[in-house]
């Protein structure tokens, strides 16, 4: 099989991270490793979403991924960090928003920089002072790897081969300007405003304070325009300008 041409690439690959609010350790246990590691696993099958590698930290997680249309990414991780919240909070018996906003992704332009993306996840634990080899941190898919257990079609896509991948998933990765803990949100990634407005479908907008509350969520999260949201909640223009006019929550 032939390498990934880079158009492909540009097309298909995301590097995507999420984080604890206020980054909060939300990951800071096996218990919940383990669900939003099985959350990942099925809601990418579900949503035909290929998972390259990935590596869950203590408070934020780190994922490479192939999907051939990027609509399936804003719901794949609508539904696992909507889901993980909702075992997070009932865990810790706790309410609010668990996500520093809901995820960051950055695609991937070449061939060097996916492999160098694999290996950088995977040594993030190493980088983190938390173990001295990436074989030793167990929520990550180094191992998987290592131990020949990834799919085939996915070494063969990547790599092009099977015989030498592993020569280029150790040692050192070039700096790419990978998404860091430190710097992930610095700049805004919009959400899919068609995606988002799922979440809000039963909100009964004849109350005005869902109105303002559901507005504001929406312009954060999503690049949008007051004429969008107005026809989303079904109102008229001088109404949804008078309540935003005269409520502030």
């Amino acid at each position: 099989m032939s390498r990934i041409s880079r158009k492909s690439i540009i097309s298909s690959y995301y590097h995507v991270m999420v984080q604890g609010i206020d980054k909060e350790y939300i990951f800071n246990e096996d218990l919940l490793k383990d669900k939003y590691k099985e959350l990942l696993l099925k809601k990418s099958k579900t949503n035909q979403i290929l998972i390259i590698s990935y590596c869950i930290m203590g408070n934020h997680m780190h994922l490479l991924i192939k999907t051939e249309n990027s609509d399936n990414l804003s719901k794949m991780m609508l539904q696992i960090n909507s889901s993980y919240g909702k075992f997070y909070n009932k865990t810790k018996n706790r309410v609010g928003y668990v996500f520093r906003d809901r995820y960051r992704a950055e695609p991937i332009y070449n061939v060097n920089h996916l492999h160098n993306c694999i290996r950088y996840i995977h040594e993030n634990p190493v980088k983190a002072e938390m173990v001295e080899k990436c074989e030793q941190y167990l929520y990550s898919s180094f191992n998987d790897y290592k131990n020949n257990m990834i799919d085939k079609y996915i070494i063969e896509e990547v790599y092009g081969t099977t015989s030498q991948y592993m020569d280029k998933i150790s040692g050192n990765y070039e700096d790419y300007n990978f998404i860091e803990v430190s710097n992930e949100f610095g700049n805004k990634v919009y959400e899919d405003f068609k995606v988002v407005c799922k979440e809000y479908e039963n909100v009964n907008f004849k109350d005005r304070a869902n109105v303002c509350r559901v507005s504001n969520e929406l312009k954060n999260r999503c690049r949008i325009t007051n004429d969008e949201i107005i026809k989303f909640m079904k109102l008229k223009r001088a109404t949804y300008y008078n309540i935003m006019k005269n409520n502030k929550i």
